[in-house]
């Protein structure tokens, strides 16, 4: 078995005797071999153990999916994350069996996609018997296009995945033209599929035009327009300035870093442009692009300002533990979000959210205010 545990090339390149095929993905290599051998004579299976084996053996994809919930180290939530982004990303059609000891009733609060009416999927709770697991996998039929859609659509997060995208679009339009116009073609080709009806395709060429030309920072500001026009149409928040915002850059926009505030610290996985700008003003800037660098920064040479990715590395968990890493060293921090900021922050942590978080006239603002020793001033866009 080890072999086959390593050796995911193993597919689905035809049907012996005319057997369905079956996909089994969970993380323990004695259950799935208990399972092959129970249920080898009625189905073509295969195992695997690791996500990145899972994706390319569901290319071709099988004729029947059976996952096993807590296949990432037990946590059943991301097993659930990973079962809608091939629901999203793969377009995957075939039925999900889910094998999980937890109750569904809990999961499905959060998770609608493991609502008992949704279509092909199916669910049995272990341990089962085998009978059982045989007459649920008899009765699993795999999506029609339109359910598909439907279930992508209503139970697979499907705002919250199109709004990880525009925030890493917002990013990349910054650092990376190429990068950008990969998102915008993953972006488009998910909306296209999964919400027709909100007819998109037409800004969705315009801001690839856009992007493709981009040169100046008024292009950028176009660009920004679309987006907040995309991100409007499927109903994801968009971020404005507020005034205060305007008010704060007003009443320190021609000074210069302050005494004992110079050093900035940039946590982020993504090219920072408003590092530029901040050094034009004194500042000395330093970016790092993980939290084991940052940590290592704050223990061996604290900053004076921490600029902290919210969702650094793409997980707010770390975002949040630098923060408070670096709170415990008397740094002044500031959080940035291309997004909204979800959760509130312990007092003295300022944000930059929205389009505020590339805003480096406000950050230096911000620097001013705190050098100068007054209270908390909270400037998001909302």
């Amino acid at each position: 078995m080890r072999g086959e545990r390593e050796t995911p090339r193993r597919m689905y390149k035809a049907k012996k005797g005319g057997l369905k095929t079956l996909l089994v993905i969970s993380g323990s290599m004695d259950f799935s071999t208990s399972l092959q051998r129970a249920l080898r004579k009625d189905y073509q299976v295969q195992c695997v153990y690791l996500e990145e084996d899972a994706v390319r053996a569901l290319m071709p994809p099988p004729d029947i999916l059976l996952l096993d919930l807590g296949f990432r180290d037990g946590n059943l939530e991301e097993g659930l994350k990973f079962s809608q982004k091939l629901r999203l990303l793969l377009r995957l059609r075939a039925p999900i069996v889910f094998l999980s000891v937890e109750n569904w009733e809990r999961l499905a609060k959060d998770f609608p996609l493991l609502w008992q009416d949704t279509a092909g999927t199916y669910f049995v709770k272990m341990p089962f018997r085998l009978n059982e697991l045989k007459e649920t996998l008899a009765m699993a039929k795999p999506l029609t296009l339109q359910e598909l859609r439907q279930v992508g659509f209503e139970r697979c997060a499907f705002g919250e995945f199109c709004s990880k995208l525009i925030h890493d679009l917002r990013n990349a339009v910054r650092s990376s033209k190429e990068r950008a116009l990969a998102i915008i073609k993953e972006l488009r080709e998910v909306v296209g599929f999964f919400a027709p009806h909100l007819k998109l395709g037409k800004k969705m060429r315009e801001l690839s035009r856009k992007v493709a030309n981009l040169e100046t920072a008024s292009d950028i500001q176009e660009i920004e327009n679309i987006i907040n026009c995309i991100a409007k149409r499927l109903s994801i928040q968009v971020s404005k300035p507020i005034p205060l915002a305007a008010q704060i850059i007003a009443k320190w926009r021609d000074h210069k870093a302050p005494e004992n505030f110079t050093h900035i610290l940039i946590a982020d996985d993504d090219d920072y442009p408003a590092a530029n700008e901040l050094s034009l003003r004194g500042y000395i800037c330093r970016q790092v692009s993980s939290y084991e660098e940052a940590c290592a920064y704050l223990e061996r040479d604290p900053p004076d300002v921490l600029l902290c990715d919210y969702r650094l590395g793409g997980d707010k968990r770390l975002g949040t533990a630098l923060m408070n890493a670096a709170l415990t060293e008397g740094v002044f921090v500031i959080m940035l979000s291309g997004g909204p900021i979800d959760e509130p922050l312990p007092l003295g942590v300022e944000k930059c959210e929205g389009e505020n978080k590339f805003n480096a006239l406000l950050i230096h603002a911000l620097i001013c205010e705190r050098a100068k020793g007054q209270h908390k001033v909270e400037v998001s866009a909302s």
